[in-house]
């Protein structure tokens, strides 16, 4: 932790990383402030066009991890740890993670696989242009981890806009909204409830089985996907009556 001289503006985790200086974000990378914090490295992620030249032309070392599905959460968690000359400590984040996702699935274990729809987004207050996630993705996989099958395992893409119709068809009984932190989690959770009762012969309205988990890290790709995987397996498995 030490070694590490400043963040994207949008790293809230660990406490001490969200308190090193911001140096801005994927669109509007803050590059006068990562020249004055003299680092060696720069880790960022995906194809970051602008970063390469950047990093190039004033001698900085840089890595972009590639992060889709679990696996490859696991693999540029190695990665990172190796070019750190850290491999060790990467290898205990990768066991630790594998422990709390093991225990996940053995809580799964002999249970039918319940049809869910994990909503990413949505338009507010309605239940129009619905996101969810589908194939080659960690939250595709960790719908599998907690005993759960994606309603939409079968996108041509790993993220992408519904229709009503075919959710209809698609029949899940199980769906959890992704929400961020911040607010009445309870109040939340019958504002959503409430606005899905539109939708009542869907299998997961008429059985009061629609949730939400608020947690903003949902949808990064990181060490805390074992927190997800195992709130989505309380909730999968989760009996109507228990609310």
């Amino acid at each position: 932790g030490a070694r590490v001289v400043g963040v994207s503006n949008y790293t809230t985790w660990p406490p001490e990383a969200a308190a090193k200086p911001k140096c801005g974000g994927f669109f509007d990378p803050g590059y006068e402030r990562m020249l004055s914090l003299e680092p060696d490295l720069i880790i960022g992620q995906g194809i970051a066009a602008d970063l390469k030249p950047f990093a190039q032309d004033n001698g900085i070392e840089l890595v972009l991890l590639d992060l889709t599905d679990l696996e490859s959460i696991f693999r540029e968690i190695r990665r990172v740890g190796s070019v750190l000359e850290v491999p060790e400590r990467a290898e205990l984040v990768c066991a630790r993670m594998n422990y709390r996702l093991a225990e996940v699935r053995v809580k799964a274990a002999g249970r039918p696989r319940v049809p869910v729809l994990l909503v990413t987004g949505r338009e507010q207050g309605s239940l129009s242009s619905i996101s969810t996630v589908g194939p080659g993705t960690f939250l595709d996989d960790l719908i599998e981890v907690a005993g759960g099958r994606n309603v939409f395992s079968d996108l041509p893409r790993g993220y992408a806009v519904i229709n009503k119709e075919t959710l209809l068809a698609r029949a899940p009984e199980v769906i959890v909204e992704l929400h961020g932190e911040g607010g009445d989690s309870e109040k939340a959770l019958r504002r959503v409830r409430t606005l899905w009762a539109g939708l009542g012969t869907l299998p997961a309205v008429r059985q009061g089985r629609v949730y939400v988990i608020t947690a903003t890290y949902a949808m990064i790709p990181g060490p805390r996907v074992v927190e997800i995987a195992d709130r989505l397996g309380d909730l999968l498995h989760r009996r109507p009556s228990d609310g």
